[in-house]
């Protein structure tokens, strides 16, 4: 399978930062290592190898967020490369996201079907396939009863409930387990919907997400000792960043900061560079007073990816708050959520660095900066949360660039902007002007998933 293999001509002065990269990545030297491909790509940002390299150490490292994004940005200058999808599911799948990995699994099963000998060779003879998404009917008719139950319309719930119990649908379902036990707990037979929670427990059926749903329910029909169970049981089987923040989050909603520091601790033991677990746990070690731990956890996040717009500013916080000596009751007085956090105030201070670009530069300047590094992958972050006016200053200062630049710059648009139809549209047309051809990557509300895999994978002739 010659096609594995990464060729790189080490005579070229770019790449013999690849070669110092990989002398350290085998000398078991991950943060120079990590640095030294960085670097590789910040001197020629269009450069395959040393993008491609560096994505796939980064997935080695478990910074799995951080591989993704480069992934996406090497995926826009090179969208003929689809073996990428390879190392992209991989990404997904680790994230928790199992909907988006099995659509990229998909996508990349089809492209090694096409090119048995094109795969990336990862030390794996047979990837691990994704899960199925559920499917779609069974799934809103749960999505139904959910809200059914919220509004308190109890029999109707029931009913939906009953409907999908039908042998069509799946027979194991946890999430259908668990709007039943709500509905018990609601309808008078309290007993009942402990009894379910455990066996559920007991059985292990429960992820860390789906055991924290729990707490308030059960905080109320046992009381605080039986939710302090459940919220242990989720910390001991929470893997996932997503289900990993959760957990977080809900210990320090209970005021327990020093539970979340000794079960972020006891992760990171196995996964000393994961940035999500390095993160959290600095931002426990500030609710649990320790100012020093925090920062010099937050300085390895910042070594491991500068430009991780949640690392970047947390770094920048604690930077200015060490040296003025705060304390750290003042530092969590400012805004600042956990990694992964839906208002990531992170990517709201890129938003506002790429209106600062726009507007306070000459178009050319702006997507020169803009399609420099590490410019090009810190605005990845930012681009969903870039308004509408801006978005089409982007789309404007595109045409200063060389076609084949003004390709990736659109494909960056699209892939991270959250783009009305008629933006979308307008970057379609700019890209056929260009005569892009072939298949052209859109998200729909910031979601890349298998269920609505037509709403944007488009196709230009």
């Amino acid at each position: 399978m010659t096609d594995n293999i990464i060729h790189v001509d080490f005579n070229k002065p770019d790449s013999r930062w690849l070669k110092k990269a990989r002398t350290a990545r085998d000398a078991g030297q991950v943060e120079k290592a990590v640095q030294l491909f960085r670097t590789a790509v910040e001197q020629n940002p269009g450069d395959w190898e040393a993008g491609l390299s560096y994505a796939l150490y980064l997935w080695e490292i478990d910074c799995w967020r951080s591989s993704l994004r480069e992934c996406y940005r090497l995926l826009c200058q090179f969208p003929t490369e689809e073996k990428l999808y390879g190392l992209i599911y991989r990404n997904l799948l680790c994230l928790g996201l199992e909907d988006d990995a099995c659509f990229a699994y998909e996508h990349y099963m089809a492209y090694l079907y096409h090119n048995p000998e094109g795969g990336l060779n990862l030390n794996e003879e047979n990837p691990p396939m994704p899960e199925k998404p559920p499917k779609r009917r069974f799934k809103r008719l749960l999505l139904r009863a959910a809200r059914l139950l919220d509004k308190g319309d109890f029999d109707r719930a029931n009913h939906l409930l009953m409907h999908a119990s039908h042998p069509t649908f799946p027979q194991q379902s946890v999430l259908r387990n668990l709007l039943e036990v709500q509905l018990m707990a609601k309808t008078g037979m309290e007993e009942e919907a402990m009894e379910t929670v455990h066996m559920m427990v007991d059985g292990g059926e429960l992820n860390a997400s789906q055991a924290l749903a729990l707490l308030p329910l059960m905080s109320q029909l046992e009381g605080a000792e039986y939710a302090g169970k459940l919220l242990l049981y989720a910390a001991s089987v929470a893997r996932d960043p997503n289900e990993v923040r959760d957990t977080t989050g809900a210990c320090l909603g209970l005021g327990q900061a020093g539970l979340a520091v000794s079960i972020l601790e006891n992760l990171a033991q196995d996964n000393e560079y994961r940035i999500d677990l390095l993160y959290q746990l600095a931002v426990a070690s500030l609710h649990n007073g320790d100012v020093k731990s925090a920062w010099q956890l937050i300085q390895k996040c910042y070594q491991l990816d500068p430009c991780d717009a949640a690392v970047d500013y947390f770094y920048r916080l604690m930077t200015d708050s060490v040296a003025s000596g705060a304390t750290a009751e003042d530092i969590l007085k400012m805004p600042l959520t956990l990694y992964g956090s839906a208002n990531n105030v992170g990517r709201m201070v890129v938003q506002l660095h790429i209106h600062e670009l726009l507007t306070q530069h000459t178009p050319e300047e702006a997507v020169e900066l803009l399609m420099s590094y590490p410019e090009q992958a810190r605005a990845l972050d930012g681009l969903c949360m870039t308004s509408e006016e801006d978005l089409h200053l982007l789309l404007n200062a595109a045409y200063t660039l060389p076609p084949e630049e003004r390709e990736t710059l659109l494909r960056l648009v699209l892939l991270f902007g959250d783009l009305d139809e008629k933006m979308a549209t307008r970057a379609l047309q700019d890209l056929a002007a260009i005569r892009v051809t072939g298949q052209v990557t859109l998200l729909r509300n910031g979601q890349l998933t298998a269920e609505t895999a037509e709403d944007y994978l488009l196709y230009l002739d």
